[in-house]
């Protein structure tokens, strides 16, 4: 039986609760202004709560196999890695006084569902960490957990935000031959970190989706391996 999640899992996401938390206390103290100040500070952050056994990468690149999509190439704001195994992708959107369209998203939504496993070969993606010099011409190769977390990272005005919920999901899933777009409801590995801002410049914190509801009750429900390789 595969479980969705185990002890490497857990500590990434509660490390990333506290990180996520601490980067809305940035947000008060006006350290924060653009999508690559929240990166930065959420890298800080992970850093910091994460211990020395994980890598926290920004931009890594997920090259993909001809015919996904209509580029080479899509480019996820943080992986944490526990040595070259990805534990985690995450994407950010930073809209602190609206909210970002359900199309703007689903772009987020789709880069982070093409961090998965493939049974073909062929069907597979690479990742790459490009802007480091080495002597070593074969590079670091990375390989996907299959219990990775899917993690998008929003800022917006918390009075409007709407999340969660199985029409906004319908909203923002991937379209097309995506795997997810025939999914009814979020994906077991997909969570949503809310930080909802208000007039008074702080912004209040909400986990959404099924990893961070197991992470709250403790439990770890199992599902089959085919049925969970193709979530």
């Amino acid at each position: 039986m595969y479980e969705f999640d185990d002890a490497t899992t857990t500590t990434v996401l509660q490390s990333f609760k506290q990180a996520w938390q601490a980067s809305t206390e940035d947000y008060a103290l006006r350290k924060i202004n653009s999508e690559h100040t929240l990166q930065a500070s959420l890298y800080h952050h992970l850093r910091q709560c994460l211990t020395e056994e994980f890598v926290v990468y920004t931009e890594a690149v997920v090259r993909l196999p001809e015919g996904v999509l209509d580029k080479s190439k899509v480019v996820l704001d943080l992986v944490i890695c526990q040595g070259t195994e990805i534990i985690a992708g995450i994407e950010l959107k930073y809209a602190p006084r609206g909210v970002p369209r359900p199309e703007v998203l689903s772009k987020d939504v789709h880069s982070l569902s093409l961090l998965r496993n493939r049974r073909s070969a062929e069907d597979r993606v690479t990742i790459e960490m490009p802007r480091y010099r080495s002597n070593d011409s074969e590079g670091m190769v990375f390989s996907i957990s299959p219990r990775r977390k899917l993690i998008l990272g929003i800022y917006c005005q918390g009075e409007l935000a709407d999340f969660g919920s199985k029409t906004w999901w319908n909203e923002i899933k991937p379209g097309g031959e995506n795997l997810w777009a025939s999914v009814p409801v979020m994906p077991p590995n997909l969570g949503v970190a809310v930080a909802g801002t208000s007039s008074d410049g702080t912004a209040a914190c909400s986990f959404l989706g099924g990893p961070f509801l197991r992470l709250e009750s403790m439990l770890l429900p199992k599902s089959s391996g085919e049925i969970a390789d193709q979530l």
